[in-house]
């Protein structure tokens, strides 16, 4: 069984997708046959505005990306791998299509079949391209005559075999960080952008089960503390309650570090203790936790744990300690 606690490893990435999250016109993206394309604030994911597409009768209607300059795609190699990710919103169970094309329309790589469910949802598909050329990105109805309209927003197109999270230059940074680490290559919302590799900003999404770390026994991680002030009256019994204050937060992961032998232990305490200690720029981690009905976040510090373990064999126990400034958990959509 995967854990239920993950981390957002930095890692570099370059978005091909040059207007991805529509925050200022719709360029680059086109409907198949007939239907329309809007922008929209149907609670978007990522930013302030997301793409409704109303498709038309059609079985197969949607939207296609084309590129801006229009019709110019994306230029992808042979024998490199990519992965089309997106937030999706459809109606409730239509079935829908994603994947890349040809510009003739005719598909490359692998046929993404969801089924919309009326919620946002991140979705991923991926092709090991077998010739060099320009693509499309097509998102539409599969089998389905609904006119109903759906949704998409932060669309990414990654040149690896598995996505990161999104990445857009204009892109909010999240709570507890001063910079999303994202830039664009040119005109903001009209070219590709890009994450460096030193951000925590964002990255892949990692559980702490890779690093064979596997949690047991947290602890702090329910409601944030609090703090009641209050002022003692002079001459009647009692006090007045004058604030309640949310405070940060402490919480401890305990859990043990699997290992076969001394020297395989010490290679893993090494990779885990790289990926949570301070970086040059101080930046907080964005901790995940899976076990409720929403994926939940909190951005937090590593603050102490690994000093020294309870060794059981090759095995050896610890307590990560993380310190979280701003202690609410907030939901993430995945």
């Amino acid at each position: 069984m995967t854990g239920l606690w993950q981390l957002v490893a930095a890692e570099a990435t370059t978005n091909l997708v040059t207007n991805p999250s529509f925050e200022v016109n719709t360029n680059g993206w086109a409907y198949t046959s007939t239907g329309s394309l809007a922008r929209a604030t149907n609670d978007p994911p990522s930013g302030l505005y997301n793409l409704a597409v109303t498709p038309a009768a059609g079985e197969y209607s949607g939207c296609v990306y084309i590129g801006y300059p229009v019709y110019s795609g994306l230029s992808f190699t042979a024998g490199v791998t990519y992965v089309g990710s997106l937030y999706f919103k459809g109606p409730v169970g239509v079935p829908f299509r994603l994947h890349f094309t040809t510009t003739g329309g005719v598909g490359a790589g692998e046929q993404l079949i969801v089924i919309g469910d009326g919620k946002w949802h991140r979705y991923e598909f991926s092709w090991l391209c077998d010739s060099t050329d320009t693509y499309y990105l097509y998102v539409t109805k599969y089998g389905s005559a609904t006119t109903a309209a759906y949704y998409i927003d932060a669309v990414q197109v990654e040149a690896k075999a598995y996505s990161t999270t999104y990445c857009d230059g204009s892109l909010t940074p999240p709570i507890g960080f001063t910079s999303s680490g994202c830039s664009w290559a040119g005109v903001a919302h009209a070219s590709a952008s890009s994450r460096t590799a030193n951000s925590r900003a964002g990255g892949l999404v990692k559980n702490l089960d890779d690093f064979y770390f596997y949690v047991t026994n947290p602890t702090g991680i329910g409601a944030a503390p609090v703090t009641n002030y209050f002022t003692e009256y002079a001459v009647l019994a009692g006090a007045l309650h004058g604030h309640t204050k949310v405070n940060s937060r402490v919480m401890i992961l305990n859990g043990i570090v699997l290992a076969t032998s001394l020297a395989t232990l010490h290679s893993r305490r090494s990779t885990l203790l790289a990926a949570l200690r301070p970086t040059e720029t101080e930046e907080p981690l964005r901790l995940r936790y899976t076990g409720g009905t929403e994926t939940l976040e909190l951005s937090a510090y590593y603050d102490g744990g690994m000093e020294a373990g309870v060794r059981e064999g090759f095995n050896e126990r610890l307590g990560l300690r993380f310190y979280a400034p701003t202690p609410n958990w907030r939901e993430v959509v995945v």
